[in-house]
């Protein structure tokens, strides 16, 4: 399979790749046969890290049961990712999605439970956007963290929690990231904390941010 890599960004654990068939236009999410992070070692072709805009192969499977909520994953078979050129961001205007609100509500997070009354054809965990008045700010709860906020089509305000590394060092050397951009926003995986009496949520992330003049 050949993907544009849309996403290379932290998650617990290593790293979160994710990309759009180029063959069908759909998200695909590769992830290992026994967990969901990517060891940060396994995110390069040779020495060099896989960057947004890259397009390159990728051995995957469907796995053998849907994930809970990210039906885009796929199961990686082999960890040899092959760089086959890059595109531009232009390009990517056929997979901006504007529909709105982002992720079945208007809040930063999804309740498990909301999207299990939902049949699995209907999850949705990976979603191209194009911000409205977008600015970023520190994370209040971790100085050392960036949150994106914006707007959707229909002017809901988001505020989400940036996990994408590039921006976040560019973010922290005191360079102005442009609003011309667009975001690759992700739903991750349920999470209860540490009491596990509480309701599963599932919360929105801004994965990347690209460049439209990219």
């Amino acid at each position: 399979m050949q993907l544009i890599c849309l996403a290379n960004s932290w998650r617990p654990g290593g790293r979160c790749i994710a990309g759009i068939d180029r063959a069908t236009g759909a998200w695909v999410r590769p992830v290992p046969p026994d967990c969901d992070a990517i060891p940060e070692s396994r995110c390069t072709t040779g020495a060099t890290a896989l960057s947004l805009l890259d397009v390159f192969d990728v051995d995957v499977a469907l796995p053998k049961e849907t994930p809970p909520y990210q039906r885009e994953n796929r199961t990686l078979q082999s960890w040899s990712w092959i760089v086959r050129g890059r595109v531009k961001a232009a390009s990517l205007e056929p997979y901006v999605d504007d529909s709105a609100p982002i992720f079945h509500n208007t809040m930063d997070r999804v309740v498990g439970v909301v999207l299990d009354q939902l049949p699995p054809r209907e999850w949705k965990s990976l979603q191209l956007v194009r911000p409205r008045q977008i600015r970023f700010e520190r994370d209040a709860h971790d100085p050392h963290r960036w949150r994106a906020r914006f707007k959707d089509k229909a002017g809901t305000e988001y505020l989400l929690k940036l996990t994408d590394p590039d921006t976040t060092r560019r973010l922290e050397s005191g360079e102005r990231i442009g609003t011309r951009c667009l975001l690759t926003l992700s739903l991750t995986r349920p999470w209860a904390g540490i009491d596990p009496s509480m309701l599963k949520v599932c919360y929105k992330i801004v994965a990347a941010v690209i460049d439209a003049e990219a």
